[in-house]
């Protein structure tokens, strides 16, 4: 499963992230952060190892982490 996430440009944000997956017990395949100085935004691709039906949960989840701006699905 690959989600978007944007997130606030903060220190710890990255972390905040990973640990959400990690505590789910989802393994991170893939992980790619960019920084957006012009917008103080960091948009973030991550694969991950779960079923394809917690898709929608997970980015209900996502979004109810403080830092992240949005969150979707890649299709």
């Amino acid at each position: 499963m690959t989600l978007s996430i944007v997130t606030e440009d903060r220190f710890g944000v990255l972390t905040q992230i990973t640990s959400f997956f990690s505590a789910r017990g989802y393994s991170i395949e893939y992980l790619t952060a960019v920084r957006c100085k012009a917008s103080a935004k960091t948009e973030i691709e991550v694969v991950v190892d779960c079923p394809p039906y917690l898709g929608e949960h997970v980015v209900k989840q996502l979004h109810k982490l403080t830092e992240v701006i949005e969150a979707e699905l890649q299709h």
